[in-house]
């Protein structure tokens, strides 16, 4: 025999697993159960006397929205969306695993791209400051050989200048002789 006493009070996750163990004396013993949720509401009542009470009482308790899951715990989902939500909260964890392990996967690729890019900005520095001491030197080559060439011009004239005297001197000597020679002959 199976009596169902109120069905208005909803039972939900949380207090399927906080129950209360209860005890009513009665002149042949005791009943002994579990009481769910709050104690200060009329409860559900659910009294079995046949030895498959689980499928009775199914019947009973699902036109009140009432259900016993594989675990014979009480439920007020149909098993069957049960088991869809519970399947939907598994693909959601996994999903939401995969998208961590992808963020994790985003976050080592964007620091191995920053460290690339600090690193070909070094180059980059290093290159255009070789580039720049490159340009340096031409020009101090350049100096350098405007230099030297200004020198060669100004020895070239000392040169000619040098000659042009030599060939002075040399004739005022030649002169110089030709006078002394003269003035010894007489």
């Amino acid at each position: 025999m199976t009596t169902v006493l109120h069905t208005k009070r909803l039972i939900n996750s949380s207090t399927i697993n906080h129950f209360k163990e209860v005890t009513i004396p009665v002149p042949w013993g005791k009943i002994s159960g579990k009481w769910w949720g709050p104690t200060n509401e009329k409860p559900i009542l659910c009294i079995h006397g046949f030895r498959n009470y689980k499928k009775a009482m199914a019947e009973i308790l699902a036109r009140y929205g009432i259900y016993f899951d594989e675990v014979d715990k009480i439920c007020i989902l149909e098993p069957e969306i049960f088991k869809q939500t519970n399947d939907l909260k598994e693909e959601c964890k996994i999903y939401t695993e995969k998208i961590e392990e992808f963020q994790k996967i985003g976050k080592k690729f964007t620091t191995i791209i920053e460290e690339l890019a600090n690193k070909v900005e070094n180059e980059k520095i290093n290159a255009i400051g070789a580039r720049n001491i490159l340009q340096g030197m031409e020009k101090q080559k350049e100096n350098h050989q405007q230099q030297l060439h200004a020198l060669i011009v100004e020895k070239s004239m000392e040169l000619e200048r040098l000659k042009i005297q030599l060939n002075s001197l040399q004739k005022t000597e030649m002169e110089q002789q030709d006078l002394i020679n003269q003035m010894t002959q007489y």
